[in-house]
């Protein structure tokens, strides 16, 4: 199945052709079929009159004589009138209507009794519709052919034809108009569905709405049903990883003890080693990333409130953490995930930090958080190691390093960037951290 969008059909598209469709092929077969009916209609009510035209024509007839005893109508004798007779008796002789000047039309031969119904052409190029019939009288017989020119009437039934052509397509044009408003109306209910999407990846909502057409409620119930089993699924995934890491720390405890007892120091650095990945995988199951739909990230409410517990931890040592929170009430970012990544910056710096604390927020495209101390900071060199997990520089004390790690798994989880670098102002560390904000 194509991909593109261009070879795509849209159902509003595929609605309109169907119906377009169904409506075209009504309307006409409507047209049609009421041309055919209208046309068959007069053409019965002319037979009808050059049925009755010919009776009174035989009535006056005196066939002995070959003359009729009254004067015919004077539409007969009008020249080319479009009314005309031809009577054709059986020595061969005829009897023509004077309206036919010095033309004449083509006669069926048919026998006694018989009546026929028929078109021709007539003197300049007139379209006669002929009533042909058999006669007796008074032991005489003979042959009646009367016609009229009906192509007045054909004309306009082509005429009206071509009408009624172009108002069904005019009434096609408006009926897609009208369904192509009626469409969008209730397109745009879906619209809203569409919208409640989106506020799940930003972590504004946890399911679909229910209010929905009774069209598409089956999918949003099921669509509502998936979410929560991946709910639930990520939920005890993450705890089962939980567990099993909390699980392996004791054992993997006890073998360090007896590693370190005995003096084997190879197989204590791979117990070690072991219980780094174990702590990372505990962190990792704490990250709920950016496919995780929790709730938004609030700067000014979250880093507040982060900012508070911080002075409190640090109460004896009076830091001045300072603030300056330049971005919108929420952001499409799991608060769970900024808070882990706030937390353990704001963590390491206050650790580290003489008496100042300075952090910095803007958005644009981006997030961009940076973090300043006026603690030692951290050489050129070692900046890039810092960041592994478990590395310290201080062995005698715990920070910059589990911290940090964690700071750059998330970083890295949501496609940001992490940098390690002097503060100018206050001389200390710089951690600057940009993640891209989803639209």
């Amino acid at each position: 199945m194509s991909s593109n969008p261009e070879q795509r059909q849209s159902l509003e598209r595929s609605l309109q052709i169907a119906l377009g469709g169904l409506i075209l092929l009504a309307m006409l077969t409507l047209a049609i079929t009421g041309g055919v009916a209208v046309r068959k209609l007069a053409n019965d009510y002319v037979a009808t009159r050059l049925e009755h035209d010919a009776e009174a024509l035989i009535a006056m007839l005196e066939p002995g004589e070959k003359r009729f005893l009254q004067a015919v109508p004077p539409i007969y004798n009008q020249p080319y009138s479009g009314h005309y007779y031809i009577i054709r008796f059986d020595d061969g002789s005829l009897l023509r209507s004077r309206s036919l000047w010095d033309t004449d039309f083509s006669m069926k031969q048919i026998a006694p009794g018989e009546k026929s119904l028929g078109m021709a052409n007539g003197p300049q190029g007139q379209q006669l519709l002929i009533h042909t019939a058999a006669y007796r009288k008074q032991q005489q017989a003979f042959t009646l052919a009367i016609a009229e020119d009906i192509g007045a009437f054909r004309t306009m039934m082509q005429w009206l034809f071509w009408l009624a052509i172009g108002v069904v397509l005019l009434t096609l044009l408006l009926f897609l108009i009208i369904q192509k408003s009626l469409l969008r109306r209730a397109f745009r209910r879906l619209d809203l569905v569409r919208e409640d999407v989106r506020g799940i990846a930003r972590g504004e909502k946890e399911s679909l709405r229910t209010d929905v057409p009774t069209e598409i409620a089956p999918l949003v119930a099921d669509f509502n049903q998936l979410l929560t089993g991946w709910r639930g699924y990520l939920a005890r995934s993450r705890h089962a990883a939980g567990n099993l890491a909390h699980a392996l720390k004791t054992p993997l405890s006890l073998i360090m003890q007896q590693s370190r007892k005995h003096g084997d120091t190879y197989l204590v650095k791979q117990a070690e080693r072991m219980h780094g990945l174990i702590d990372r995988e505990l962190n990792r199951a704490r990250i709920a990333g950016s496919a995780l739909a929790g709730r938004r990230f609030r700067p000014a409410a979250d880093i507040t409130e982060l900012a508070d517990v911080i002075r409190q931890l640090h109460r004896d040592r009076q830091l001045d953490l300072q603030l300056a929170l330049d971005a919108e009430d929420q952001l499409p970012l799991d608060q769970q995930d900024m808070l882990e990544l706030t937390g353990n910056l704001l963590e390491n710096a206050a650790k580290w930090a003489r008496h100042r604390i300075r952090l910095a927020l803007e958005t644009g495209e981006v997030m961009r958080l940076v973090i300043e101390d006026d603690g030692p900071g951290i050489n050129r060199d070692s900046r890039l190691s810092i960041l592994t997990r478990g590395t310290r520089l201080d062995e005698s004390e715990e920070g910059h390093g589990i911290g940090l790690s964690i700071v750059q798994e998330i970083t890295e989880l949501y496609g940001g960037t992490i940098d390690l670098g002097e503060s100018d102002e206050l001389g200390g560390l710089r951690v600057t951290v940009e993640l891209p904000l989803p639209e």
